[in-house]
């Protein structure tokens, strides 16, 4: 993928070796290559700041109920691992299309009832989903952002491509992790279908960096 752009936004994360934290580095200990090229850092901001989180569910008719109950489950659990400044926003994908479930928010009341009411029927408009978190991702006042798609990769719906969702998500300073629930089975991984729809995820969350 190719785009032009004027600066990128690189959220960089330090430990330790014994595995800690390091938040006391200055400019200075960094050095920033492209193709082995030095680029300039146009800011530095050496602080724990505020992060949006983007929660991405594939609840189309592919996805199987006991694999929706791991989704909303992994959906819970990283709203209450976030930090009192950050925000969450829900968004599901089936046969109805996307759908944003819950604006961004700092608190973690009402999620539960939201997810256990998710059911899972119709096509999978994937890339049309990322696509919309990431164009709202884009706009949100945290410097820190980042889109959680859960799905079992299949596309079947969608008006958007992967290039123009790889694009976007570049463009939004979006870092994209991809989990693939249902690949974790061994006749998943025995399917050539599935092994393609999992590098499907997979390629949308290298290139996001």
């Amino acid at each position: 993928i190719s785009i032009a752009t004027t600066q990128v936004l690189v959220n960089v994360t330090v430990k330790n070796a014994r595995g800690k934290y390091v938040s006391t580095l200055d400019r200075q200990a960094f050095r920033l290559l492209e193709d082995d090229r030095e680029q300039e850092v146009a800011e530095f901001f050496g602080e724990d700041a505020p992060m949006a989180v983007a929660v991405v569910l594939d609840i189309s008719g592919s996805v199987l109920e006991k694999d929706l109950n791991r989704y909303r489950n992994s959906a819970l659990d990283l709203a209450y691992r976030l930090k009192p400044d950050d925000t969450l926003a829900l968004y599901t994908f089936d046969e109805k299309g996307v759908q944003k479930v819950r604006d961004f928010s700092s608190t973690v009341a009402g999620l539960k009832p939201l997810l256990k009411q998710l059911k899972g029927e119709g096509n999978t408009p994937l890339y049309d989903a990322v696509l919309l978190a990431s164009k709202e991702l884009r706009v949100r006042p945290e410097r820190r952002r980042a889109l959680v798609l859960i799905s079992d990769g299949a596309d079947s719906a969608s008006q958007a491509t992967l290039r123009e969702v790889e694009k976007q998500t570049f463009l939004a300073g979006v870092a994209v992790y991809a989990i693939d629930l249902v690949n974790t089975e061994k006749s998943s991984r025995l399917s050539p279908e599935r092994q393609a729809a999992a590098q499907t995820l997979k390629q949308i969350a290298q290139e996001s960096g």
